[in-house]
């Protein structure tokens, strides 16, 4: 290789590691707009409740009659009407988990729930945990008197709820839908019949409808809700419905693998592999496997990485401790098993990615 394709390779390298940093940047930029969303909607909660505002008029279906949530924890819904027949709904919460006890009307029920951050796991009686990530929707049809749970396995969770008085919407269709031929009674039947559920996972058609409602000041936040669901109709009457992906697990499963979660991420120094976790908690290890990407969203040794690397990040950002000192934090055996880990995850070594936050916080 002569001097000049030295030359031009490193340059695509240089291109490379910018491209990867301004990617997480964004990436950084994105979640911290999410937190700082959540925090704006929790910020007049006091801890130890659950905040239920209803806009003006009669709610189409009656507010939980009883919110259990922890001591240190808060959460909050908006409800607002937008049709005959359809409400809309801006659930907030800093929790590991709430239950409820709702009194729904008898007649066709349809939910629609849309994740914008964080994660969530409903369970409803003794029917097993359905689990919903960033950008996910799931539907599903409501029952009378319906015990619920709602579990966080991030702490956190933020996200619209469209709830469907199914007869009611279809004795007054909102012109789109009724030009279109699209009915209520048609989208509970064809993602709600045969399992009784369906989950539409990060599909970008949805999040380019939904995303902006979390953003958008209140005044317009209505009308553009009223709009935005019948895109969402029309768009759920051309789509098939998803095969059910997701295996079914009780709350003892669900509780099992939250222990074993919070165990790893209490000390990242210490490593523990499925063998180990298998026998101290006895659990088959491809069970366990199975129900840890099923309540995190990933398998378990990606989730580790993914959180190593962060703390790491955050370690490089915020500390003057060394690449040994980090590696032993986050659970690596040496600075370079974390130098080549790091770059395989971002792009840029430690050194570089310290380096390069150093000289964007100067003033």
């Amino acid at each position: 290789m002569d001097q000049e394709e030295r030359i031009i390779r490193l340059e695509e390298l240089a291109y490379f590691q910018e491209e990867r940093l301004r990617e997480l940047n964004e990436a950084l930029t994105a979640q911290q707009q999410q937190i700082d969303t959540l925090e704006h909607r929790l910020a007049d909660v006091p801890r130890g409740e659950v905040l239920i505002r209803a806009a003006s008029g009669a709610p189409l279906f009656p507010p939980p009659a009883c919110a259990c949530i922890g001591r240190d924890e808060k959460g909050r819904l908006d409800i607002w009407p937008l049709y005959p027949g359809v409400e809309l709904t801006l659930q907030a919460y800093s929790a590991k988990s709430v239950a409820f006890h709702h009194d729904v009307p008898g007649a066709a029920m349809l939910e629609i729930n849309h994740c914008y951050a964080g994660r969530v796991g409903y369970t409803s009686g003794a029917e097993p945990a359905l689990y919903l990530g960033e950008g996910d929707l799931s539907l599903h049809g409501l029952h009378t008197g319906v015990e619920s749970v709602m579990q966080f396995p991030f702490d956190g969770y933020l996200g619209f709820s469209f709830r469907v008085d199914v007869a009611r919407l279809d004795e007054e269709r909102p012109a789109f839908m009724r030009e279109a031929g699209v009915s209520g009674a048609q989208i509970l039947a064809r993602f709600c019949g045969e399992n009784g559920f369906s989950v539409l996972s990060s599909a970008e058609q949805v999040g380019a409808l939904l995303d902006p409602l979390y953003t958008l000041p209140e005044r317009l936040l209505i009308p553009y809700a009223k709009l935005k669901f019948q895109e969402l109709m029309l768009l759920l009457s051309v789509m098939d419905a998803p095969p059910v992906t997701q295996s079914a697990y009780q709350a003892e499963q669900i509780a099992l693998i939250r222990r074993i979660h919070d165990q790893m991420m209490s000390d990242m120094s210490q490593r523990c592999t499925i063998e180990m976790l298998s026998q101290q908690y006895h659990i088959n290890t491809s069970t366990l496997k199975s129900l840890f990407k099923t309540v995190y969203g990933q398998p378990l040794a990606a989730h580790m990485k993914e959180h190593r690397m962060e703390y790491a990040a955050r370690l490089l950002r915020t500390t003057t401790d060394s690449l040994a000192e980090i590696a032993e934090k986050v659970g690596y055996e040496s600075q370079s098993k974390l130098t080549a880990a790091f770059k395989s995850a971002y792009g840029v070594l430690p050194s570089e990615y310290r380096k390069e936050k150093k000289e964007n916080s100067r003033p």
